[in-house]
């Protein structure tokens, strides 16, 4: 038995009920799925601790299902290189992806690495990739009012860390 039967196939199940957490539509639930395990089996080799497959095999489908919603979207990754401070408007909360230039997109995603994951994966989907609270709840699994109260709380403690 190789590592990939070893370490990936047993978690299918639990890939497909992450899976129609993730997405309503059943023929996108499969797609998602095939979509993770082909991925887990050409970046295997990336895995360093076998113990964490499950965690990892949830994160490349989390992140499978945002690249299938930004390309329904229409939306394009953003490069990043240098990043100014100063740049990052004072009231985030009120520049979504329209008025946001590249650069304080940019400066926007670096600083949010300073986050707790929940919060960062909050902040980028409403000012970088100008999700609605509702889509940002849906594909997260939590209530709209848990991801407006999160994203309040990341763009203060961003504030904060601005200010320092």
């Amino acid at each position: 038995m190789d590592r990939y039967e070893r370490l990936v196939m047993p978690h299918q199940t639990y890939l497909t009920k992450y899976a129609k957490k993730l997405e309503k539509d059943p023929g996108l639930v499969e797609d998602l799925v095939q979509e993770t395990l082909c991925k887990a089996a050409e970046r295997l080799s990336l895995l360093a601790d076998d113990k964490a497959v499950k965690g990892w095999l949830r994160k490349i489908m989390y992140n499978a299902c945002v690249d299938s919603y930004r390309k329904e979207k229409g939306y394009t990754f953003i490069s990043l290189d240098k990043f100014n401070l100063d740049d990052l408007p004072d009231d985030i909360a009120k520049h979504l992806t329209a008025s946001l230039p590249d650069e304080q997109r940019e400066t926007l995603w670096e600083l949010s690495l300073l986050l707790p994951a929940m919060d960062r994966s909050i902040l980028r989907a409403r000012c970088i990739f100008g999700f609605s609270f509702e889509e940002i709840a849906w594909n997260l699994g939590v209530p709209p009012d848990t991801a407006r109260k999160r994203y309040e709380r990341a763009t203060e403690r961003l504030k904060e860390i601005c200010n320092e």
